[in-house]
């Protein structure tokens, strides 16, 4: 698909490398020992390095009246459809392949 899956670079103090926080939907599955795999789609570089500016163009968009499948569609025609695409396979190759 020529899509690039990275953690988070560390580049903010709160967010060490390969970590999101602890305040998601993962965070019960983390706090209890279970194991997970949670994907977001954000960008590390942007503002504070936190991901809560997801794009350079658009700026915010989590938790914003942006943050609706209408308006990513209409700025962002077949962004989410790719987006899920590369999950899916992400998770599919996790999968197929993760052994203890």
């Amino acid at each position: 698909m020529g899509a690039t899956i990275l953690t988070s670079p560390g580049l903010n103090k709160h967010y060490p490398y390969g970590t999101t926080g602890d305040w998601s939907d993962h965070a019960v599955f983390a706090k209890n020992g279970l194991p997970y795999l949670y994907l977001e789609a954000t960008n590390w570089l942007l503002g504070d390095k936190d991901g809560y500016i997801n794009s350079a163009k658009y700026g915010g968009i989590w938790h914003s009246k942006k943050d609706t499948i209408s308006y990513i569609e209409q700025q962002l025609p077949g962004r989410m459809e790719a987006q899920l695409e590369l999950e899916f396979r992400a998770l599919a190759e996790f999968l197929t392949t993760y052994s203890r």
